[in-house]
């Protein structure tokens, strides 16, 4: 929605801001063009914690009903 667009911006106003943004911005599109589906994604490996930025911010993108979660990488020994 606007409002989350405007939101994000107000909290993201520089490179250097205290929060920062997930790590992946994935997003659907239908064959017509139209935006789907959005959803912001902090990568860690499997046993990497949230830092506490992060957390505010995958907690702060949800407050605006946006889908937001963290993706565990899983490691080969190859």
């Amino acid at each position: 929605s606007g409002q989350a667009i405007r939101a994000l911006i107000e909290r993201h106003p520089c490179d250097n801001d205290p929060y920062g943004v997930p790590d992946l911005l994935l997003y659907q599109v239908t064959r017509k063009g139209r935006n789907t589906s959005v959803y912001f994604v902090e990568v860690k490996r499997p046993d990497e914690a949230l830092k506490t930025n992060q957390k505010e911010e995958i907690d702060f993108l949800r407050s605006l009903n946006l889908r937001a979660g963290v993706f565990r990488l899983r490691e080969s020994s190859a």
